[in-house]
């Protein structure tokens, strides 16, 4: 045999097992959170995912997340993962989708009815996706509707939430991230974009800001201050770190940035507050580089990406306890850990010695 015979070979047979460890990992995951009824379920009740979901978000509903029931609120978020993961039926997209849209429903009730006084008030909405709300301003990150559903976010809750909010952020180009239906509902509701200059680039006019592009640092948008750190997340998309003071506290939003020196960079520039990460992109990299007051994480259960490539809340709460930031232990940086359209408070005190 010759070497460039051999050198083929060789290359297929590493393709031939990556496949099939691809496949060993879906095949295992399918099994494990496959949908099938519990052995409580009657005949004729609603499926087993809807039920399960109802009940931990019972359980949420008196534990809110205060920091104050870590252990109550752990068992319930892990609880979770097998349900929202269970195999996509028509039952599923129909009975999930209106749990979903019924937490979307509170959560824009809670963002236009409530009155933050001091500091931010924020809401967990789909995936990556967040508003931070303050007295100045409401601002939404990675705003996306949902989908799988057959009920994600309609037009309607869309359009009200495009009213509530100021200023729409768009990491980057993934469509879990950058909804283009959501942007022009902003658009057409007068109010701003801020975006990566490669993205949705059929989006123009004077309310659409794009990083990197823009000369002056900060961006100072209805009444808060904007700082963008282009990272990327590898090996697919440029990515915007966002910094935003609002609320008299910096907050910023990770989206899928990989890119681990950059948080150097933005250590070296800020002393953040509140950090919206994201559960599987090197977490532990992000809270050492900038050392939080408070961790909120994101990106649990992107439904839309394959079994294999999703993360759950046991993912989390493992990555959580390696860090040694579930409490008792969390001295330094606070964590909340929030479902669907839950929120939480955080005064402009929350940094001690501030």
């Amino acid at each position: 045999m010759n070497k460039s015979r051999l050198k083929r070979y060789a290359v297929g047979l590493l393709v031939t097992t990556l496949l099939a460890g691809a496949l060993a990992v879906w095949f295992v995951t399918s099994i494990e959170y496959a949908y099938s009824p519990t052995p409580t379920s009657a005949p004729d009740s609603q499926p087993a995912a809807a039920n399960a979901l109802e009940a931990c978000l019972q359980g949420l509903t008196a534990n809110p997340p205060d920091g104050s029931n870590w252990i109550k609120r752990r068992e319930l978020l892990e609880a979770i993962d097998v349900p929202i993961n269970a195999r996509h039926t028509a039952d599923w997209r129909r009975d999930v989708g209106a749990l979903y849209q019924r937490q979307m429903d509170k959560a824009l009730d809670e963002i236009g009815e409530s009155r933050v006084a001091d500091g931010v008030r924020i809401w967990r909405m789909y995936n990556m996706g967040f508003v931070v709300k303050s007295a100045e301003a409401t601002i939404g990150f990675d705003i996306h509707p949902g989908w799988v559903f057959d009920n994600p976010m309609d037009d309607n809750q869309q359009k009200r939430l495009a009213e509530l909010l100021d200023i729409a952020f768009v990491s980057h180009w993934h469509h879990d991230h950058c909804s283009r239906p959501f942007l022009r509902q902003m658009l057409a509701a007068g109010k701003k974009i801020v975006l990566l200059d490669s993205n949705a680039k059929e989006l123009s006019g004077d309310s659409v800001f794009r990083i990197p592009g823009v000369a002056d640092r900060p961006l100072r948008i209805a009444g808060v201050d904007i700082y963008g750190h282009t990272g990327r997340q590898f090996p697919t998309a440029r990515n915007n770190v966002y910094v935003v003071r609002i609320g008299g506290l910096l907050v910023m939003h990770q989206g899928d940035n990989d890119k681990t020196s950059l948080y150097r960079k933005i250590a070296g520039e800020h002393e953040i507050d509140i950090l919206l990460g994201n559960c599987w992109a090197r977490l532990r990299t992000v809270v050492e580089g900038v050392k939080p007051s408070l961790l909120i994480s994101g990106h649990e259960n992107e439904i839309k990406h394959p079994l294999f490539f999703r993360s759950g809340y046991k993912r989390t709460f493992k990555e959580l306890d390696k860090m040694k930031l579930a409490p008792p232990r969390n001295f330094e940086t606070q964590v909340r850990v929030m479902f669907w359209g839950e929120q939480t408070n955080w005064p402009d005190t929350g940094r001690p010695g501030k």
